[in-house]
């Protein structure tokens, strides 16, 4: 027997045992409690097994050794711990290739009795998922259905932001509605690609607020819009009336196409 150890050793990876008819359960757990055992005889003989074994035992030699010497004793008078781990060794090996023999026994057979019962497991695999997508569109559509009445009120929200700016666009009412950033736009990142539903476009949708000046989006601590720019003559493309109001808020208005900016120093 060579005095060479091989640790290598893989399962076949089978369905969950929530697929596996029973006998099949059965040979799965026959193969999982053989590699168990593999891997506690792999653990108490690991200094009999690791690459440096003897260095090990040489090591444990010297300390027992010097000790001896410390204490006034004869280290010649010893056991010697390489001595005992190269007679050891190749019974740990054998213990343990014996072991992962059983395991890929075993293993082999659990993957044939998987490959004969494998219609039976895809139909349960099936029937399960067939379940699964209930659920998941179940929740999209609830998510959906969240996301339109969250874009509704944020339609409003972005009015009432027009107000405080005096540009008294109308209230639609919507009680569903495709979520808007501030500019009116559907947030988009960098590189114009839509943000996915959830928290990447409301957080896109808050920072385009953010951005011109409006920071309190959610009406927590009722502070009105703030810009600390210039301010700017405009003409209101619903009424034709000239107003005053802050550069940065003429020009998020002139995007959505309320205003005309007529300083030409702010275009």
């Amino acid at each position: 027997m060579s005095d060479q150890y091989d640790s290598y050793l893989t399962l076949t990876g089978v369905p969950d045992a929530r697929f596996l008819p029973r006998p099949v359960r059965a040979l799965l757990k026959d193969r999982d409690d053989a590699y168990s055992a593999w891997v506690d005889a792999e653990d108490k003989y690991l200094h009999l097994l690791a690459p440096d074994w003897r260095e090990q035992a040489t090591a444990a030699d010297r300390a027992a050794a010097r000790q001896a010497v410390a204490d006034g004793g004869d280290p010649f008078e010893l056991s010697s711990a390489l001595g005992k781990a190269e007679q050891d060794r190749p019974r740990a090996i054998a213990i343990v290739e014996d072991l992962a023999a059983k395991v890929r026994a075993a293993d082999s057979k659990l993957r044939d009795a998987v490959r004969r019962e494998m219609p039976t497991i895809a139909r349960a695999i099936g029937q399960e998922l067939a379940k699964a997508k209930d659920a998941y569109l179940a929740a999209q559509r609830k998510a959906d259905e969240a996301r339109q009445t969250y874009g509704a009120v944020l339609a409003a929200r972005s009015t009432a932001v027009n107000w405080e700016l005096g540009v008294f666009s109308d209230f639609t009412g919507a009680t569903q509605a495709s979520p808007r950033d501030a500019a009116g736009m559907e947030p988009r990142d960098v590189y114009q690609v839509p943000h996915r539903p959830g928290m990447p476009e409301v957080q896109a949708i808050e920072a385009s607020f953010e951005a011109i000046g409006v920071r309190d989006l959610y009406g927590e601590t009722g502070e009105p819009v703030h810009q600390d720019d210039p301010m700017v003559r405009v003409r209101a493309h619903n009424s034709g009336g000239v107003m005053d109001m802050k550069r940065s808020h003429a020009l998020y208005l002139e995007r959505q196409g309320m205003v005309t900016v007529l300083d030409a120093d702010a275009a």
